[in-house]
């Protein structure tokens, strides 16, 4: 009901492209007009040499690292980053799609990193496919998982393996230090998940890449429960 209202309403009072502000034609995209989303899924939103092992963007490194990368290890094998989080108009669609239900965005997003994220697993293969979870006051509060939203909008099948507790602050409102800090201990297996991943090879989803906290607590959880390997896909990378 709510998508067929605003369907009428733009019909009525077209709304400008987020990017360059040309009328946007909603039988491709909602919020970007065509050239746009074409541009910002190709080379707009880009990664310019990302690290071989986080994505980050790299400059002067011939190993392909990026400085962090060069000093630390990580338990999963790599991650991998879709679109840059600093381009300005994936920045404004991704908050308004984790902080304000915006469901059409998320449509618009999903839309964008479909070929990428086919493309991706196209190219590898793993034994599980699973998301980062939200905690339950979190998913409460939102109404949904934002990752798992993308993922059912691409019809890709996935299994819930981990649990998160609560916790007091959104990662994105923490410094780098505060959410290593934070994030200790957040992750458990979930009651059944045990036989499930013991030897398995386990693809790890979540929306974005900060600093790799989060995916390495996820990762120690599922090495400790049995997981053979744990690689990362993220759909954008900070």
């Amino acid at each position: 009901m709510k998508r067929l209202l605003h369907r009428i309403l733009s019909f009525f009072f077209p709304h400008p492209c987020l990017s360059c502000g040309m009328p946007v034609d909603e039988s491709f995209f909602y919020h970007l007009c065509r050239d746009c989303a074409a541009y910002l899924a190709s080379s707009g939103a880009a990664i310019q040499s990302p690290c071989v092992r986080c994505s980050a963007e790299t400059y002067h490194n011939s190993a392909g690292l990026c400085y962090d990368c060069s000093l630390k290890e990580y338990s999963f094998l790599k991650n991998t980053s879709l679109l840059s989080y600093q381009n300005p108009v994936i920045r404004d669609m991704v908050l308004s799609f984790k902080f304000e239900s915006d469901y059409l965005t998320g449509g618009d997003l999903a839309r964008l990193l479909e070929p990428s994220v086919r493309e991706f697993l196209n190219t590898r293969q793993f034994d599980i496919i699973s998301s980062v979870p939200l905690s339950r006051r979190s998913l409460k509060e939102r109404g949904y998982n934002q990752v798992d939203y993308i993922l059912r909008q691409l019809e890709i099948p996935h299994t819930g393996l981990l649990e998160r507790k609560d916790h007091p602050t959104h990662q994105s409102r923490l410094s780098q230090k505060e959410r290593r800090e934070t994030v200790k201990g957040q992750f458990t297996l979930m009651p059944d998940a045990r036989g499930l991943i013991e030897n398995k090879k386990i693809l790890l989803i979540d929306d974005i890449f900060t600093t790799g906290s989060t995916a390495e607590e996820c990762t120690t959880t599922l090495l400790a429960g049995g997981a053979r390997e744990t690689e990362i896909l993220t759909f954008f990378r900070a």
